[in-house]
């Protein structure tokens, strides 16, 4: 499982598709797995339909992994199982952007805000991941001056948690890249 969402993190979901898939659908038959432990393959695998552009079925994944969250109720900080419920809202937060539906991703950005952790590094991540949300909304919105703010503090916030070399700051700068191009500032070379 953590094998494929490094794949997704690196946007190779040709080969995050079998280990994610086998991993959600081993601890969907396991008699004794963890809830949380399936709760996170849901959204894994949830993810990874969103990427393929399966809307649908991401849908239906990361409202079971939403529901199964709720469900668990406190998450234990000590199994890193803290973070689950941001993800979860971000990813239904990407896929209503996907979907153009701005009062959808309203909603789940406000989710997410509610959820997520607010001290030392976790929130400092969950803030940059929230941010980087955003600006999907200034995208909508066509709002990109707003944008370009927002990318701007995550990629701060980013290369603060992670290192300047981490591949979350390059999916920062390369978002970047896309606000400033919306902006006139780049050209597409070619």
């Amino acid at each position: 499982d953590a094998l494929g969402r490094a794949y997704l993190s690196l946007a190779l979901p040709s080969r995050a598709e079998p280990v994610v898939t086998e991993a959600f659908e081993l601890r969907r038959q396991a008699p004794t797995v963890a809830a949380v432990d399936l709760v996170r393959s849901r959204w894994a695998l949830g993810r990874l339909r969103l990427v393929q552009g399966r809307l649908d079925d991401a849908d239906q994944l990361l409202s079971e992994a939403e529901a199964g969250v709720v469900a668990l109720g406190p998450l234990d900080p000590e199994r890193r199982s803290i973070s689950l419920p941001i993800r979860i809202a971000l990813a239904r937060a990407t896929l209503a952007e996907t979907r153009g539906d701005v009062v959808a991703l309203r909603g789940h950005l406000d989710r997410a805000r509610q959820v997520a952790p607010t001290d030392g590094v976790d929130g400092l991540r969950a803030r940059a991941s929230w941010l980087v949300a955003r600006v999907g909304l200034a995208f909508l919105e066509n709002d990109l001056e707003q944008g370009l703010a927002w990318v701007e503090e995550a990629l701060s916030l980013r290369q603060e948690s992670f290192g300047p070399e981490h591949p979350e700051v390059a999916q920062v700068l390369r978002l970047r890249g896309d606000v400033l191009r919306g902006l006139g500032h780049l050209r597409l070379l070619g």
